[in-house]
């Protein structure tokens, strides 16, 4: 009877050291793939234009403000700040973007008033001392979605070699040539988002090349949000009105 009884608890014992291991090994393997499928930056290109991985459906967090910073130095972050995707010169957008035009007429007031809008803008100054291209770097996300609304990146010579890893990418760009001014534009469009590549002349007369990504689904959805918003409390303002008195 004894001998029974001690191979019954041995048998539990080894029953439990099994249920033990497998339970570890099941937890080691929902913890490593957790880990896979959240990096900081996806490893996976978010399809359509993009920088740093950056694209239309990234959503702004406090760990990819982190990598960014990794890369391009440090930044200086803005909040409720006006939106101004114009470009070059003055006129520039109305003549070869309209669509762009009509977007940044309605995120801005006609009389020069301050409209300021729900958004994050981080700016850099310094990315140069990262061994990068760039000189200057802004990206300007929607604080409701967390989605980039446009990006605009300065950079000297090296813009020519971008021009090259654009085409490779994106395919052969329209070239734009603008009368009376000095310059000349790439553009490539891609669901509804434009990738632009402007090519001046600094005042010591050397080319450097301005790039703008707008992603123009995420400025229409900011401006829809806005419209409802503004709507919601114009009517909330109404009701206020007929219950004060």
């Amino acid at each position: 009877m004894m001998q029974i009884l001690n191979n019954k608890k041995y048998l539990s014992l080894m029953v439990s050291g099994i249920i033990l291991v497998l339970a570890a090994g099941i937890f080691l393997l929902f913890d490593n793939q957790e880990e896979e499928i959240t990096p900081v930056i996806p490893s996976g290109s978010p399809g359509g234009f993009t920088f740093l991985e950056l694209g239309a459906t990234t959503r702004f967090t406090q760990e990819i403000r982190e990598s960014l910073e990794a890369q391009l130095g440090s930044d200086v972050l803005e909040t409720n700040t006006i939106i101004d995707l114009s470009v070059n010169y003055n006129g520039f957008l109305k003549e070869f973007f309209p669509d762009i035009h009509r977007l940044n007429i309605e995120l801005n007031d006609s009389s020069g008033a301050r409209i300021e809008h729900n958004t994050i803008k981080l700016t850099y100054r310094y990315a140069q001392r990262k061994n990068t291209p760039f000189y200057y770097v802004e990206l300007v996300f929607s604080n409701y979605a967390k989605r980039p609304l446009y990006i605009k990146i300065k950079s000297k010579k090296e813009g020519a070699e971008i021009i090259d890893i654009f085409n490779g990418k994106y395919g052969e760009a329209k070239k734009i040539d603008w009368a009376g001014e000095k310059g000349s534009a790439l553009y490539w469009k891609e669901n509804n988002d434009i990738l632009l590549v402007s090519k001046l002349k600094d005042r010591f007369g050397f080319s450097e090349y301005h790039i703008t990504m707008y992603f123009v689904e995420n400025i229409n959805q900011l401006i829809s949000l806005e419209h409802k918003i503004k709507t919601e409390l114009e009517e909330s303002k109404k009701k206020a009105g007929k219950t004060a008195f």
